[in-house]
């Protein structure tokens, strides 16, 4: 059986929870789905946040690519209507963020975070650009309404310290930085979120969590996630089944 992957945010917010109610947004969550996807604005992370290769990062030579490319890769990728006019004004409000920051980034492939279980977690975008000469580091959480919570973001905070701080010696010393979207679902368009502005959250002192809380909590969710979906999957055998013999 295939499982479905639980999205990083869902799983920073849920695993702060008591187990009864992972569980029970856990069904939720794999009996609803959501209403769009932002995974093509995802796509488009490099783009809106000016990744260049090594050498035009040094050499200054390259330019950044117009939003209008960004805008006609997006519609390709979305689906009409609701899809589509929120990828928009997200990636517009990530791309204007970026330009205010004059960010000029670079790829740079930080491992998953290695869990007790055998899988990892990233909580990052895996570019990072300069602020003076400090890296900064940035996870980006383009919902609206069901975004990381002040819990979840300690969850997130603490997982990228641990991820990238620790692990890497040259970014000891990052700036780890979340990036939220303030739009909502019942404002539609541009217009309607004009003087809305992306929320940013720093880092500031010590992880909230251990790393040994972090393996603990985000393992004991993941295999619950596991198990919610295995039961969802049985569940959807037997009423397919029924189905077919009341056919």
């Amino acid at each position: 059986m295939r499982i479905r992957h639980l999205a990083e945010v869902d799983l920073a917010n849920l695993t702060v929870l008591p187990l009864d109610e992972q569980r029970r947004r856990m069904f939720k969550l794999v009996r609803g789905g959501g209403i769009f996807s932002f995974q093509p604005t995802r796509e488009q992370y490099p783009e809106l946040m000016n990744s260049q290769p090594e050498l035009f990062r040094h050499l200054a030579t390259a330019k950044r690519t117009p939003y209008s490319i960004v805008e006609a890769a997006l519609k390709k990728r979305c689906k009409r209507g609701m899809e589509l006019d929120f990828n928009l004004l997200v990636s517009k409000m990530l791309y204007g963020h970026f330009r205010k920051e004059r960010a000029v980034s670079r790829y740079y492939d930080f491992y998953a975070m290695p869990l007790g279980i055998g899988r990892g977690v990233r909580f990052w975008v895996p570019v990072y650009y300069g602020r003076g000469d400090v890296p900064v580091v940035s996870f980006i959480d383009p919902r609206g309404g069901h975004n990381l919570t002040a819990r979840g973001r300690d969850v997130a905070f603490s997982a990228m310290h641990f991820g990238i701080r620790e692990r890497y010696p040259d970014f000891s010393e990052t700036i780890l930085q979340i990036i939220q979207t303030p739009y909502t679902v019942e404002l539609r368009g541009e217009k309607a979120h004009r003087d809305r502005e992306l929320l940013t959250f720093n880092m500031e002192g010590f992880p909230v969590f251990s790393f040994e809380q972090l393996d603990t909590m985000l393992t004991r969710t993941l295999l619950l996630w596991d198990e919610v979906c295995a039961s969802f999957a049985e569940e959807t055998r037997k009423r397919e089944g029924q189905k077919g013999t009341l056919l």
